[in-house]
């Protein structure tokens, strides 16, 4: 899965921004995602990311569909219907530490993304210039739906820092 990545139409903004800052509070802190679904991401569950080979993953907000303002880099996946019960726990806890409104380990859902090098970019770029892997077109910046789709990674990232 080297040249695809992940775009996720539509997380919660104010999750995205508490998660640097626990970050940098708490080093030792694991960042998570959980995107909403009953079915698995069927690549990462088939070729599951690591630290030494992570997924690119760009990230609109809700508060703005049409645009990537988010880049991080998945390094595992998890089927959180298989956790064991420490485990489940564990991860509770450190999704509370940095979204103390958060749920916790959403039952019934089974994705389980940790993340590192979350990064916001202030200007962000069209969703547009991300390419679909299906069929080779753009992302559509009409939809309004949450989820995720495969995409390549840009090769240009010229914008992806807020330069």
């Amino acid at each position: 899965m080297a040249a695809t990545a992940i775009f996720y139409r539509g997380m919660f903004k104010h999750q995205l921004e508490l998660m640097p800052s626990a970050q940098e509070q708490e080093k030792s802190i694991r960042l998570f995602m959980q995107p909403h679904s009953r079915l698995p991401i069927k690549e990462l569950r088939d070729d599951p990311p690591s630290p030494m080979n992570p997924v690119i993953l760009y990230l609109s907000t809700n508060e703005d569909f049409a645009r990537v303002s988010w880049r991080a880099e998945i390094i595992d996946w998890r089927d959180k219907q298989k956790l064991s019960e420490e485990e489940r726990q564990q991860v509770d806890r450190e999704v509370r530490y940095y979204d103390s409104g958060l749920f916790g380990i959403e039952e019934g859902m089974v994705n389980l993304l940790q993340i590192r090098n979350l990064v916001n970019f202030d200007s962000g770029f069209s969703v547009t210039e991300l390419t679909k892997i299906e069929n080779g077109r753009a992302v559509s910046e009409n939809a309004f739906w949450s989820g995720w789709i495969y995409v390549r990674e840009r090769e240009s990232r010229q914008h992806d820092d807020g330069e």
